[in-house]
């Protein structure tokens, strides 16, 4: 985002910035290019990086591995965010409640055993 504009955020405030930035661009491109949640996600996980590459090579600008992590940290959230709506979305029109998934009990029983 430093290629284009100057928001004049500050760290940590800066970090921020990059999470949702690169949220907001993981749902976006999901939405409008109706691709797989791992393609989009992996294709903003790229675009990050090679801005971070190129900020490395230009004049008054640095490359910042927090910056990377931070935007990834955004892509990650999002990608979350859809796989358990979409799961409690299935859920709801199969019937099923978690207790009815495969492995339930297993994980059931382990906790109670605590």
């Amino acid at each position: 985002m430093g290629l284009v504009f100057n928001a004049g955020f500050d760290q940590p405030y800066d970090k921020v910035q990059h999470i949702l930035f690169f949220g907001l661009l993981t749902l976006a491109i999901h939405a409008l290019f109706s691709c797989r949640l791992r393609v989009s996600a992996i294709t903003v996980l790229i675009l990050g990086l090679i801005g971070e590459g190129i900020q490395g090579v230009l004049p008054h600008h640095h490359a910042s591995m927090l910056d990377a992590g931070a935007n990834t940290i955004g892509i990650a959230a999002v990608a979350v965010a859809i796989a358990l709506v979409r799961s409690e979305v299935k859920a709801a029109a199969t019937g099923n409640t978690i207790a009815d998934m495969p492995g339930s009990q297993a994980l059931s029983s382990s906790l109670s055993d605590r």
